[in-house]
């Protein structure tokens, strides 16, 4: 797990600087959890100082290197989608090392290409956020605006498109609509015991549970992130139930 992050720090620095500055790194790991990842802070001032140089001075060149970032990403989505559909058993060790080696190689670019600015960047002191928040903070004492600058930064820093735990609890919600449109499959989640209606799905309609397998299948490792577990069935049930029963309005 340590390798591909590591070499992607020290290695994809000049991506968005043109140089490297990173020169050494300590990753501490204690089982299979990362406890801390440490740097040379002088170096580290360094590169971060640079990092905001490039953003002021070439924002243009940082929307590119974000969007390809997204490329990369959706590239090794897609990829491990493939890779799951292979019974890898039956694969010889050839074939092994090239799935291994292009996985390793979207994971270290989907990964680090935009790490400067995504990680990096806030990570000693938070100077972007500062710099943001300064830079707001001035346009309204000269507009002089009424607008509150904590309301703005957070405007500015929302994520442009929804993120994949967004799309999920829509997703969620769809289902939940389903179910409350249903008269048997209402009655079911108005339940408290998650047990009793996790054994009584094959009595609801069968597209009504043949969407709940879909989308417990489709985002069960949103929790996953290095080590698991995804979720089970039953946290899906849980929810829904509660939403139910609560008489939230859905729409």
């Amino acid at each position: 797990m340590a390798t591909p992050a590591l070499y992607d720090m020290m290695t994809l620095q000049d991506v968005t600087i043109n140089k490297r500055i990173l020169t050494e790194g300590v990753w501490v790991q204690e089982g299979y959890n990362n406890t801390g990842t440490y740097f040379k802070r002088d170096e580290l001032r360094l590169l971060i100082d640079k990092i905001l140089e490039v953003i002021l001075e070439n924002s243009h060149k940082i929307d590119v290197i974000h969007k390809k970032t997204l490329r990369y990403n959706q590239e090794f989505f897609i990829y491990a989608k493939d890779i799951r559909k292979e019974d890898i058993r039956r694969l010889t060790n050839k074939e092994l090392s090239i799935i291994y080696t292009k996985w390793t190689k979207l994971l270290i670019y989907s990964h680090g290409w935009a790490l400067p600015t995504t990680w990096f960047v806030d990570s000693d002191g938070e100077d972007f956020s500062k710099l943001l928040l300064g830079k707001i903070q001035n346009i309204i004492k000269i507009n002089k605006s009424k607008y509150n600058y904590a309301e703005i930064f957070s405007i500015l820093t929302t994520p442009a498109s929804p993120s994949f735990a967004i799309k999920e609890e829509i997703e969620s919600l769809k289902i939940v609509k389903l179910i409350k449109k249903d008269a048997q499959a209402k009655k079911l989640f108005l339940q408290k015991d998650v047990k009793k209606i996790e054994n009584n799905l094959d009595k609801i309609n069968n597209k009504i549970t043949k969407k709940i397998f879909n989308h417990f299948n489709k985002w069960r490792w949103v929790p996953y992130t290095y080590m698991g577990p995804g979720y089970n069935l039953d946290y899906y049930l849980e929810i829904w139930s509660g939403v139910i029963r609560q008489k939230i309005d859905i729409d």
